[in-house]
């Protein structure tokens, strides 16, 4: 597997989220911008299956400074969850999928097989609160969901993250054609 630094990723994260524009919106009411929305959605985008606890350690120690007068101020990792939930799902799901071609392009001179790709849904989960009736009054219960990830091996880079639903066919249409997917025997084909 190539081995692929955190800094450089960032610079292909930074493209990524340049080509496509910022998500994040700016108001004029409220308090000035401090951070730079491109650098913001750049760190996001090389998450990966991290925590936001280790993205912001992370972040600090290559000293990716992403305030615009160059404080050099680091998120937390609730600021950094804060601006992922302010990102579109949509946008995501594009920024992801050209951030692994670039990735590709970008590291393929490795002679690695950069068309192999491994779904993996065991350490992805999150919870939503629903609203349910209970004793005739509305309560928000925590319900709790898996994701699945679909990763290229050649570069470790997240592809596509969708619902967990044990078909492959949900994740597969995310893959570039020819490519080789290998997926536990769970997967419905």
């Amino acid at each position: 597997m190539v081995e692929i630094t955190f800094r450089a990723m960032l610079e292909l994260a930074e493209r990524v989220a340049k080509e496509l524009k910022s998500p994040l919106k700016t108001s004029k009411r409220g308090r000035p911008v401090v951070y730079n929305r491109i650098k913001l959605v750049a760190a996001i985008l090389v998450k990966g299956m991290g925590s936001f606890v280790d993205l912001s350690a992370e972040l600090s120690n290559v000293q990716y400074d992403m305030t615009l007068d160059g404080s050099e101020q680091y998120l937390s990792s609730s600021e950094l969850h804060n601006i992922f939930t302010q990102i579109p799902v949509e946008w995501m799901e594009e920024a992801l999928q050209r951030l692994d071609d670039l990735s590709k392009e970008e590291f393929s001179k490795f002679k690695e097989n950069p068309d192999t790709s491994v779904i993996d849904g065991s350490a992805l989960s999150g919870d939503i609160l629903v609203e349910q009736d209970v004793l005739t009054k509305i309560r928000h219960i925590r319900d709790y969901f898996k994701y699945q990830a679909l990763v290229r091996i050649a570069t470790n880079m997240i592809r596509s993250i969708k619902k967990h639903s044990n078909k492959i066919g949900d994740i597969i249409r995310f893959l570039p054609a020819g490519s080789i997917v290998l997926a536990d025997p769970k997967y419905d084909v």
